[in-house]
């Protein structure tokens, strides 16, 4: 597997190192396309506050994005576009570049912008600029096939609150690198006395969910305890505040190391000494909801834990036997639960052994990679680009089977047959092939002769079927299930058949085009449409299930290979079948279910105003089909099934021309 890592994530340490060890450690090959941005999470999180940061922030963006698509351009072919951690404003870029390589998007978000941003408090929940993240976020969220979650807690969260869906989840634990497990000695559990203390250590960024402030108090509790002594490494967020309040309190039992360093000299200068590792203690939602690096760094090194007991750390650790754990918020349970650790070695020696074999056997990158690689390969395997999830290709009938180009181009289509078969050579029906929601069915049943219809959807065929009886033709008009490739019908007779949008669909054109000959009556006529412009095949066509776009030599090849004489073949939709494509419907299909964009599209398709403009546009179409050439949005063509014991037009031959 090939996976591309995207994004102006942050490439040193944390999550997406984690991440992509991981990845690398189960035999992916990992290319990344990656652009620096930012220069930490405070020069980050400082972008946030004030007008004149965030218009400064969103041009750094932009030029971001522009480099991100230069370096996207030159790389080669992969199998899935994985959006780093933290890059959630990437998204829509990534969505669309994927998108044209017709690849899964993935993505590991960490954290949610919000719930960043509520926590580090430069956003209120009830403000209107807390509205307008959620509402972006669930946007964003809704982009990527798979969002990878480090807890079930964070993935049950963003379900309720961002409208992800759970099964769209793939549980990776935050893990630590394994330079933890390989730079700390085996742990020595040894009562602590004034000479030789019991080091607590905690190790963060010294943000408001760690719960410093009950660290804290639990440790003025112990100050009377020469035997034990804090230990604080890192910087952040309330560090400041925190080494004010401890310097206010007296605190002889607590140092401050502010520095943030390399995991080889945190691994061996603090967590090879510690006796005993802290976690977070806050009493946020985040905090129930997330088990941090911290812990796992110290499960590696093979030192005890203690921590907060939460939902996030019950579903992946077993309190009590892997790691310790005490109310959230609760200095004196914290004080008396490090007191009766510090007194007790040998539980200390458990802690330490059960949870490095923890992170062996469940947090390792190693162990992670293989679950991820699984996880990936199962959506490699159930990815098709041609059938997005149902809602999504229902959502997406809708919107494509109605509106103004969808409305001529079936009158155009039933017109053509109805005035190729006045004089029918057999008085057979005529057939409506791949008739999605019925909209040339009806138009032929309406205009008296017997209808047949077919289409491989149910869900489509009882749609007809419904239609039909709200406009009382369903005496005249018989819709059924079938295959393109396997007609339920009987040889040669048909009087006539369309075949509307349909030949790009199936993966056999050539086979379908001799099946819609087989059942022709010798004279029937054939009229159809397909998409133009080989070279425009894309993502958005794979996923609307096109298989192809044709130009007018392989049409008409694969015609006259059908053994079907062509009457016809002409371009249509050139220029503002084109712009109403590009401006308008694309747009509406990309659209998420609800949006303004997927509600215009409804509109427009019963808008009567809207309509007649929109026609007179497409019939100026018609009037430049001659210059449209292979520009068009497609091809119109008329074909026959000749006569018996007479010959197809030669593949040489030239096609009559018409403006009709």
């Amino acid at each position: 597997m090939r996976v591309l890592y995207f994004g102006c994530y942050d490439r040193e340490g944390g999550r997406n190192a984690i991440v992509q060890a991981a990845l690398r450690a189960a035999g992916v090959e990992l290319v990344e396309c990656q652009v620096a941005l930012w220069r930490d999470t405070g020069a980050k999180l400082g972008a946030a506050r004030g007008r004149g940061a965030a218009l400064a922030a969103a041009g750094r963006q932009a030029a971001a994005w522009l480099r991100l698509i230069a370096r996207h351009r030159r790389q080669a072919a992969y199998d899935l576009m994985l959006v780093g951690s933290t890059a959630h404003l990437d998204l829509p870029l990534a969505r669309r570049l994927a998108d044209r390589r017709g690849v899964p998007l993935v993505f590991d978000p960490l954290v949610s912008i919000g719930e960043t941003l509520r926590d580090r408090g430069l956003a209120r929940p009830d403000t209107l600029r807390a509205r307008l993240l959620e509402a972006l976020e669930r946007r964003l969220f809704a982009l990527p096939d798979r969002v990878l979650v480090d807890t079930p807690e964070h993935g049950l969260a963003w379900a309720r609150e961002l409208g992800l869906a759970p099964e769209a989840t793939i549980l990776v634990p935050a893990g630590a690198p394994a330079v933890y497990r390989s730079h700390t000695p085996p742990y020595q559990a040894t009562a602590p006395d004034p000479q030789r203390p019991l080091r607590v250590v905690y190790a963060g960024q010294f943000i408001p969910l760690h719960g410093l402030e009950t660290v804290l108090d639990a440790a003025a509790r112990l100050a009377e305890r020469r035997d034990i002594v804090f230990e604080l490494v890192g910087e952040g967020q309330t560090h400041a505040a925190i080494r004010a309040r401890a310097e206010r309190m007296g605190l002889p039992n607590l140092r401050f190391l502010p520095t943030w360093m390399p995991a080889e000299r945190l691994a061996r200068e603090h967590l090879a000494g510690a006796g005993l590792c802290l976690g977070i203690f806050g009493d946020q939602a985040k905090a129930r909801r997330v088990l941090p690096f911290k812990v796992y760094a110290a499960l590696a090194a093979g030192r005890p834990v203690l921590s907060a007991d939460t939902p996030a750390l019950r579903a992946l650790l077993r309190p009590g036997e892997e790691v310790w754990t005490v109310p959230a918020a609760d200095p004196a349970a914290l004080a008396a639960a490090i007191a009766q650790l510090a007194d007790d070695p040998a539980t200390r020696a458990r802690l330490a052994a059960a949870g490095q074999a923890a992170w062996d056997a469940r947090f390792a990158p190693e162990i992670l990679g293989r679950r991820l690689l699984a996880d990936l390969s199962a959506l490699l395997a159930a990815f098709d680009p041609a059938r997005p999830d149902r809602a999504s290709v229902d959502a997406c009938d809708a919107a494509r089977h109605s509106g103004p180009r969808h409305a001529w181009r079936t009158d155009r289509l039933a017109a053509a047959l109805l005035e190729a078969s006045a004089r029918p050579a057999s008085p057979g029906p005529l057939l409506d092939a791949g008739c999605g929601p019925g909209s040339v069915a009806l138009k032929l049943a309406a205009a008296g002769p017997a209808v047949l219809a077919f289409d491989r959807d149910p869900q489509r065929v009882g749609l007809t079927r419904d239609r039909a009886r709200r406009a009382g033709l369903a005496d005249g008009l018989h819709v059924f299930v079938a295959d393109a490739l396997a007609l339920p019908l009987a040889d040669g007779g048909l009087a006539g058949a369309t075949a509307g949008e349909l030949l790009e669909h199936v993966a056999d054109d050539a086979a379908a085009l001799r099946e819609l000959r087989r059942v022709l009556a010798p004279g029937g006529r054939l009229a159809l449409t397909v998409p133009a412009g080989p070279a425009r095949l894309d993502a958005f066509d794979r996923a609307v299930g096109h298989h192809r776009r044709y130009d007018r030599a392989s049409l008409r090849a694969g015609i006259e290979a059908a053994d079907l004489s062509l009457l016809r073949l002409e371009p249509w939709g050139w220029p503002f079948g084109r712009l109403y494509d590009r401006w308008m419907q694309r747009p509406a299909l990309r659209a998420p279910r609800g949006t303004r964009r997927r509600r215009a599209m409804g509109w427009l398709g019963r808008s009567r105003p809207v309509h007649r403009a929109w026609r007179w546009l497409f019939g100026l179409d018609e009037g430049l089909a001659g210059l449209a050439g292979e520009r068009g949005s497609g091809w119109r063509a008329l074909a026959e099934r000749p006569p018996d014991g007479s010959r197809r037009n030669p593949p040489s031959g030239r096609s009559r021309s018409s403006s009709t």
